[in-house]
């Protein structure tokens, strides 16, 4: 999965769990992405429903999810 911040935000957008919020979540700046991979090699994985995002005004996060 890979989570970027729209590169117009005005502000840091978060994600994270139900309770996400500024000071509990995953802080990406205007225009930063990261990856994680829960991927067939990995001990791990994760329903997408259980991200959330937390966002000021309009702005966004977008996400992209590949499944192999």
């Amino acid at each position: 999965i890979e989570f970027h911040a729209r590169s117009d935000n005005a502000t840091s957008v978060y994600f994270g769990r139900s309770d996400v919020s500024a000071t509990n979540g995953r802080e990406l700046s205007p225009g930063e992405a990261v990856q994680w991979n829960f991927g067939a090699d990995k001990e791990a994985s994760v329903e997408l429903r259980f991200f959330y995002v937390a966002v000021t005004g309009s702005d966004r996060i977008d996400w992209t999810y590949i499944a192999s």
